[in-house]
């Protein structure tokens, strides 16, 4: 269904006029900007930096699927909605080659229990779909963690919010749509 109305959202949004005018060359964040700012997903990729954790350091079934990184070069508000948009396209071929993948017949998988990391200090980061979620853990032998710290992509995003503010000399009308293209999870950034 997605696949088949893809176009038609991409011509209602991207393609208005409206929309064109709102979003072309607001909030600029230039490459060098986002890497010193800790931009990270979508954000990060619409200013044409092309890092995404599933290529940098693989896991699941990704280093099996066949997709590249989007990345948009104009680093503006409409840079970051297309490499969402496309990345949306992408996500649906990622699903098409897994689904060719599953055998037939019944699937069932059985529970088990977490293991317990080995005692030291580990850093595991996974791709989210607003950026890069990093988990820092600290173990020491016992069941429970001694010490965890996870720092979530809406947290990073929101502080690049802050500064493109200063960056991009915004209009108070510019706002909501430079908050959009940042794409905020308040309870992911809440700390």
């Amino acid at each position: 269904y997605l696949r088949n109305r893809f176009k038609d959202y991409w011509n209602a949004m991207i393609e208005n006029p409206m929309f064109e005018m709102r979003c072309d060359n607001v909030a600029i964040l230039e490459p060098k900007d986002a890497l010193r700012l800790g931009a990270t997903g979508p954000v990060l990729r619409g200013s044409g930096i092309p890092i995404d954790m599933r290529k940098e350091e693989p896991y699941a079934a990704y280093a099996d699927l066949d997709w590249q990184i989007i990345t948009e070069e104009a680093c503006d508000v409409m840079a970051r909605t297309k490499v969402r948009f496309h990345e949306i396209g992408q996500s649906l071929n990622m699903m098409e080659q897994i689904a060719k993948e599953i055998p037939e017949g019944e699937i069932k998988t059985r529970f088990t229990p977490f293991a317990r990391a080995p005692v030291g200090e580990h850093i595991s980061r996974v791709e989210t779909a607003r950026g890069e979620m990093s988990i820092h853990l600290w173990t020491n032998g016992t069941p429970n963690p001694y010490r965890v710290k996870i720092m979530p992509p809406s947290l990073r995003n929101m502080y690049v919010f802050e500064r493109l503010a200063e960056l991009s000399h915004m209009t108070m009308a510019d706002i909501p749509v430079v908050i959009n293209s940042i794409d905020p999870w308040y309870l992911d950034a809440d700390r």
